[in-house]
């Protein structure tokens, strides 16, 4: 194989430790993966007061939807790799260490969209609504998330020959061993221009306004399911039942879903567009201009009773004769 150069080759020696103080240790991963959470936030909330629902509410469905998220993420992990040894009452407590790392992308969707549906059912507020501003910031949060993974390489690809990217930190651990010092796939730099691009089509279609609730939704999910279908193809892993890989499998039960919904919400009379222009009445404050103009005409009146100032004199000296004749 030809060694790894630019500009078809990228050679990446980042140690995937951002910051070490003692015994505190701040992964870049870690570090992106919260701007991420924190950017998609902002135009959560952001986007959230347009389509009339409290950013307040959004925030707290967002942890809620959070917590659910990463639990599930971790679950789905423990189950797809060697559940035997985490439920062994000595690793027990392993099973539960996210700060260890391990998780899953589907598990995350799964828990996000439990937590959610347990928030807003608590609260009577549009589960739907809720849940395409996620799927509208989501793939910005991901794509920045994804730029971790790119340091860290524990998204293996294919091997290739002198094309995509090559990791030569020998502090980098989360490399496997097969994979250390040759070319391969740079499978979380793919999917990172993946989510940016669906991001791209999400903010246009959400801006238009034409879309119904829970077709944001509908759509994320299918075009994510489809980028797993194809950048599984890229991944170093083992493959199952038709010659596909976990990855795949799992997705095409998400591809499913997300067209059942986006069918199901095409259905609704109501879109975006709808929602945002109920609020205009609240512009009946302007639509009481007439009202100054009346003023206006009422200030007129003075102009009247200065007509009437002659008539006022007369009755002024008029008083004085009756008054000497009541005398």
């Amino acid at each position: 194989m030809d060694p790894c150069s630019l500009p078809t080759c990228l050679r990446i020696g980042i140690d995937p430790i951002a910051i070490h103080l003692g015994t505190f240790t701040l992964y870049w991963y870690g570090l992106l993966v919260a701007a991420g959470f924190i950017v998609a936030i902002r135009l959560g909330s952001r986007e959230a007061e347009k389509t009339g629902l409290n950013p307040d509410q959004l925030l707290s469905a967002t942890l809620v939807a959070a917590l659910f998220g990463l639990l599930m993420a971790r679950v789905f992990y423990v189950l797809q790799n060697q559940p035997q040894y985490y439920i062994d009452g000595k690793h027990l407590g392993e099973a539960l260490s996210l700060w260890q790392g391990g998780l899953t992308f589907y598990g995350g969707i799964f828990g996000a969209i439990l937590g959610a549906w347990l928030y807003t059912g608590r609260y009577s507020l549009p589960l739907l609504r809720f849940l395409d501003i996620g799927a509208l910031v989501a793939p910005l949060g991901v794509a920045i998330g994804r730029l971790g993974n790119i340091i860290n390489g524990d998204v293996g690809g294919l091997n290739t020959n002198n094309f995509g990217v090559e990791y030569t930190s020998t502090n980098n651990l989360l490399v496997p061993s097969d994979q250390f010092g040759r070319a391969q796939h740079p499978v979380a730099m793919y999917d990172a221009i993946w989510e940016l691009a669906l991001f791209a089509a999400l903010f246009y279609l959400w801006r238009r306004r034409i879309l119904r609730p829970g077709q944001a939704t509908g759509i994320y999910l299918v075009v994510f399911g489809a980028s797993q279908l194809l950048l599984g193809a890229f991944r170093a892993a083992p493959t199952g039942p038709a010659g596909l890989k976990a990855a795949q499998l799992t997705a095409l039960p998400i591809v499913a879903a997300g067209l059942w919904l986006f069918l199901r919400s095409a259905r609704r009379g109501v879109t975006y567009k709808d929602i945002t222009a109920e609020p205009p009445p609240a512009r009946k404050p302007v639509a009481k201009k007439p009202s100054a103009a009346k003023s206006t005409a009422g200030a007129r009146k003075p102009t009247a009773p200065a007509a009437k100032s002659t008539p006022t004199k007369k009755a002024a000296a008029k008083p004085p004769t009756r008054v000497n004749s009541s005398d």
